[in-house]
């Protein structure tokens, strides 16, 4: 877990040696120039210590907020049935749209709860993501749309799903050049119980990426009213095919979209929960055989 404190420890590290050196020499070049050049720097002295040490406070403050969410980052925080959806208004009707909820569900399922952490959960076993009979739930997914993506309008969330469906910005790389990463994260995935494992030596985190979230995004549209059905059923055939074309294998899809999740998020201020959600839900589907669902089990599943 270290790994994800690097360069916290070296900000502290550096703040507090700035701290220490305004502090005590900082003092002795406002004696000096009161002395020998009878200017009082007093005023200068005070505004580059406390400005510096709110800067280093910040910091600190920011390390013990990631240790916070560490800890409370847990697999129990997310139930599998809370997050099944009975009455479905446009459940799985084939097994196009059962692939779609289940790549968009390794979002989903850190946002489902365990029963009472939540009081509007998401859906993995449907196309809409909440519950559309409550308004409050519908209005905090346009909200994440606005917020994370700039999404408002439909034309909007086409235009944004388009240009993640650009096979143009698809590129392949070898693991040989993600070592490091990998050996961390397939240690995250060890400790919190996520079976990950390379199936090629290739991948292609960028398809992984896009097309997961090109679903995630698919599924908030409909739940929205900024996607038709029939609009996500000719967006649907565009995202199955290139699954097809650039996966084996749905697990070396969940490979490689991991570690693009890792190495999207391990340099932010919250990476350490950000990435443990993710592997902490993929732990839960595993457990479940969640992945494998086909559409008539993800209508009726025995949970």
């Amino acid at each position: 877990m270290l790994n994800f404190f690097y360069k916290d420890i070296n900000q502290l590290l550096r703040g507090g040696l700035v701290v220490a050196v305004i502090l005590f020499g900082g003092e002795w070049l406002k004696n000096a120039s009161l002395t020998y050049l009878n200017v009082d720097s007093s005023l200068l002295y005070n505004v580059l210590f406390y400005s510096f040490l709110a800067i280093w406070v910040f910091v600190i403050l920011r390390s013990c907020a990631k240790v916070f969410f560490l800890l409370s980052t847990k697999k129990e925080s997310n139930v599998l049935s809370v997050g099944i959806n009975r009455n479905a208004k446009y459940p799985c009707r084939d097994e196009k749209d059962a692939l779609l909820v289940r790549i968009s569900s390794l979002y989903s399922i850190t946002s489902v709860g365990d029963g009472e952490s939540k009081k509007y959960p998401n859906f993995v076993n449907c196309i809409e993501e909440c519950n559309l009979s409550e308004p409050d739930a519908v209005e905090g997914i346009k909200l994440a749309l606005s917020s994370s993506y700039d999404i408002n309008t439909s034309g909007g969330l086409t235009r944004f799903i388009a240009d993640l469906l650009d096979e143009q910005n698809y590129s392949k790389q070898r693991n040989e050049d993600y070592k490091k990463p990998l050996s961390h994260l397939y240690q995250l995935a060890e400790k919190t119980g996520a079976h990950l494992k390379p199936v090629s030596e290739i991948n292609n985190l960028t398809a992984a990426f896009n097309l997961q979230r090109a679903a995630l995004l698919m599924r908030s549209g409909v739940t929205c009213g900024f996607l038709s059905i029939e609009e996500w059923d000719s967006l649907k055939d565009d995202v199955v095919r290139l699954m097809e074309q650039e996966f084996s294998s749905i697990d070396q899809f969940i490979h490689d979209y991991m570690l693009a999740v890792y190495l999207f998020h391990m340099d932010g201020s919250f990476s350490a929960f950000m990435i443990l959600e993710r592997l902490y839900g993929l732990a839960i589907f595993q457990e479940h055989d969640y992945l494998s669902w086909n559409a008539a089990m993800l209508n009726n599943p025995s949970l």
